[in-house]
């Protein structure tokens, strides 16, 4: 499974869906593949830079974390 093939699984979605709903007031997040490399990219944009950096962090450790389940299925890259 590639990085691109982890962000359309239900897990993701709903995690994503419920992060956007409890920040919808004071951030805006975007998570997507990149186009020309193996990762993904998470872009975070608030008024208030400590949250923002909070929360970026929270979503890359959630994409390793799922990158590092289904790895450990045999199904990832």
């Amino acid at each position: 499974m590639k990085n691109k093939d982890i962000l359309g699984t239900g897990e993701w979605l709903q995690y994503m869906q419920d992060l956007q709903t409890q920040w919808a007031d004071r951030c805006s997040i975007l998570v997507r593949p990149s186009g020309t490399e193996p990762l993904v990219r998470v872009m975070v944009e608030s008024e208030e830079q400590t949250l923002a950096h909070c929360i970026c962090e929270e979503v890359c450790q959630s994409v390793k974390t799922l990158h590092e389940t289904f790895s450990s299925r045999g199904t990832g890259q």
